[in-house]
């Protein structure tokens, strides 16, 4: 067994994988295409180095020599094609690009002249049977490699040190494989000059190839997404296979002969077949348990999303919503789901300021709330409302890959002509999209769409480790799909609520209307007597003191100009307790929640409805206990209640000679800390099928009714942590029953 031909067919099997598995995932970038022809270059020497390894006559071993250089020759001149297109140098060291090709280009042709090749030699105690002899320009070329290797991972690492985030990473890992990779390839430079070298370091140009897989899984490297899948296990298990054995056979090669003389190759290939024999049982087990990792992440995430979602849709405000997201993502996903982000960000659509402002931040390196786009011309909003639409219908990918918009994306577009071909506007906008999501440190770009409005879009920065995944894009983008049903259903339950508060407020100032009306005529007769009495007294003073003989007639007069001093200042008073009446009913509307009487409660409310009572001749019998607590309430709210009740009360015995409003406060026997509050009338009563819907918004069965009051009084009465219910009879007459909690000292 040969180990440097078995270590150079796994460097080339690896390495011609790895470079058709990069190209074919996107043939049409640059940086694929010169990565897929190095690994060819690696592969093409790898191949005739192994075959070198086991020529078996000077002849053959000349023509996998010779073949082995059609690789070996390119390899350091492609790596620094490679290296300037990633790290983005390529126009400024492409002279010294040009250098390297022609080098490579003179050493290919000079491979078939003695001054390359001086001619073969026997070299068994080297590894190999037969190797080159070096002729006297040879050795210009280990020195080109070295040069062109040294100077491009030179330019890596001062890259390295000036970038940040995912780029930083995966210059990271194209600079430790390739330290790697070269280090251990170059020690097949050293048979050649007669230094024997071991096959261990030949391994290690095959981690080239691994690391950067890794690298490719982890760090979307070279703009591929891959996902580990069974056909990774199986490569790592037999890797693993192929690789201890060999491991093995290198290192203990002398003791094994020493031991075993020239058996010594069993112990290894024991070891192969063994492996090999439990390796499949072992690739299964790892893939299974994958597997359930995996569905038991994936189950994790969409429970979570189910809760997240039902949550964010039964949140009423606007405001809390949009701080609730970020700090979700942020926090509860890294607990749950050890996901960690820099920063997760939501900007929400300002319909009064026409822009999108950013709403709240979360996470180690916030962003600044500052920032306002535009509504209409933004890079954002055009990207997802113009642009996108465009690539969907040309088809340019697929559709699943434009939900969320990924920094590193833009780059592909900006070098994309049939993108750019569609419009002049499409390349600036992408320019200015780009430094946008740089400015906001934003690594992806979640829209939230409502039909075919973009409410607002959510900015997550850089994972911690690794990029998002394909499963993580399609998380995020349901989330916001989510947040944006949320926040739909946000805006138009607090739209509802205004509309709401205003019709409130007109059924309260059209309360105050008919009010005005009856204290109008309230106040109209003491006006009147007052106005009469202050006319006869000016029409009769003056004459009646004339005419006056004596002292006693003088004083009479005077007491008669007293009386009725005292009547109009009795209609004053009485007109300044009718206006009292009227601004504490206007006044009543602290928010705050204090200790009531109920009593005082009622008779203030029945004081504003006095004089249509009086006037239809209504009897009203209370039945309120001195010793009764007092109750928790916002006076304002309770007083617009019952007078509610009053009025619906009076109107419901319109047109009858008389009749009676009961009114019976009192505790719950079974529950002392309720009040109960019990408006009863002798009206006409209401329908049964109408009963079940009167405290229904906007539902009414008048002419001139708003459908508002009763709607109002019952949400009021919920907010005080109480009841209301009713009951009625048609002809009989309706009582309304309401309850709500006493007064708590220390509350």
């Amino acid at each position: 067994m040969n180990l440097f031909a078995v270590s150079s067919l796994v460097t080339a099997t690896i390495s011609l994988s790895s470079g058709l598995f990069v190209y074919l995932k996107n043939r049409k970038r640059f940086l694929n295409k010169i990565f897929a022809l190095f690994m060819l270059s690696i592969a093409v020497w790898s191949f005739g180095l192994a075959n070198l390894a086991v020529a078996p006559n000077e002849l053959k071993g000349l023509f996998w020599d010779r073949f082995l250089y059609f690789g070996s020759l390119f390899i350091p001149s492609l790596f620094f094609h490679f290296t300037l297109t990633f790290i983005g140098l390529l126009k400024e060291r492409k002279k010294l690009l040009i250098v390297a090709y022609i080098f490579s280009f003179l050493f290919l042709i000079l491979n078939f002249t003695p001054l390359f090749r001086a001619g073969m030699i026997s070299a068994r105690a080297l590894h190999f049977n037969y190797l080159p002899k070096p002729g006297p320009v040879y050795p210009f070329f280990p020195l080109m490699f070295l040069f062109y290797i040294s100077y491009s991972l030179y330019l890596m690492f001062k890259t390295y040190r000036i970038t940040t985030g995912v780029a930083r990473n995966q210059i990271k890992y194209v600079l430790l494989s390739a330290i790697i990779g070269f280090g251990g390839g170059s020690t097949t430079f050293l048979p050649a000059f007669g230094i024997k070298a071991s096959p261990v370091g030949n391994f290690l140009v095959a981690f080239y190839a691994v690391i950067l897989v890794y690298a490719i899984i982890t760090y979307r490297l070279m703009d591929i997404t891959v996902v580990m899948t069974r056909g990774g296990v199986l490569a790592g298990t037999y890797a693993f296979i192929i690789g201890v054995p060999a491991f093995v056979a290198s290192v203990g090669r002398l003791w094994l002969m020493g031991v075993m003389g020239d058996l010594w190759w069993v112990p290894p290939l024991g070891l192969f077949a063994g492996f090999a024999l439990v390796g499949p049982f072992i690739a299964l087990f790892l893939i299974q348990k994958l597997e359930a990792k995996d569905r038991e992440r994936d189950r994790r995430m969409e429970e979570d999303l189910e809760r997240t979602g039902q949550g964010m849709i039964e949140i009423n405000d606007v405001e809390r919503l949009v701080k609730l997201i970020p700090r979700y993502l942020t926090k509860f996903y890294y607990a749950r789901l050890e996901v960690k982000i820099t920063h997760a960000t939501t900007s929400l659509l300002d319909k009064d300021r026409k822009e999108y402002v950013l709403k709240s931040t979360s996470g180690a390196r916030r962003v600044s709330l500052e920032r306002t786009l535009p509504e209409e011309e933004n890079p954002i909003s055009i990207w997802f409302e113009k642009i996108v639409p465009v690539i969907k219908e040309k088809r340019f990918v697929k559709q699943r890959e434009l939900d969320v918009l990924q920094r590193e994306d833009i780059d592909f577009w900006l070098k994309e002509e049939r993108l750019l071909r569609l419009g002049e506007y499409i390349k600036p906008n992408l320019v200015e999209l780009k430094k946008l999501m740089v400015e906001l440190r934003a690594v992806l770009c979640v829209p939230s769409f409502y039909q075919d409005r973009l409410l607002g879009f959510l900015i997550l920065g850089e994972k911690e480790k690794g990029l998002f995944n394909p499963r993580e894009l399609a998380l995020f983008f349901r989330l916001a799909r989510y947040a944006a049903l949320a926040i739909r259903s946000a805006q138009l339950s607090q739209d509802l609520q205004k509309a709401y508060a205003t019709i409130a407020q007109e059924d309260r100032m059209s309360a105050m209307g008919q009010l005005a009306a009856s204290f109008a005529h309230e106040i109209n007769n003491p006006v009147a007597i007052i106005i009469s009495g202050i006319e006869l007294s000016l029409m009769s003073l003056r004459d009646d003191l004339l005419k006056a003989q004596s002292l006693e007639e003088k004083e009479k007069i005077i007491k008669d100009v007293e009386d009725k001093l005292e009547k109009i200042k009795g209609e004053a008073f009485r007109i300044s307790h009718i206006i009292g009446r009227i601004m504490g009913y206007v006044r009543a509307s602290d928010k705050d929640f204090m200790p009531l009487s109920l009593k005082e409660l009622i008779e203030t409310t029945l004081g504003l409805v006095q004089y249509p009572i009086r006037l239809r001749k209504i009897e009203v019998v209370k039945e309120i206990p001195e010793d009764l607590p007092q109750i928790r309430g916002v006076a304002g709210d309770l007083q617009e209640v019952f007078l509610n009740l009053f009025n619906n009360a009076l109107e419901a015995m319109e047109g009858m000679p008389s009749g009676t409003i009961n009114i019976l406060a009192r505790t719950v026997g079974n529950n002392p800390q309720m009040a109960e509050i019990k408006v009863a009338d002798t009206g006409c009563g209401i329908p049964a099928e109408n009963l079940r819907k009167v405290f229904n918004f906007l539902f009414t069965t008048k002419l001139q009714g708003t459908g508002v009051g009763l709607s109002v009084s019952y949400d009021k009465i919920r907010k005080h942590e109480g009841t209301m219910d009713v009951e009625s009879e048609v002809g009989k007459g309706t009582t309304f029953t309401i309850r709500l909690p006493v007064w708590k000292g220390g509350e």
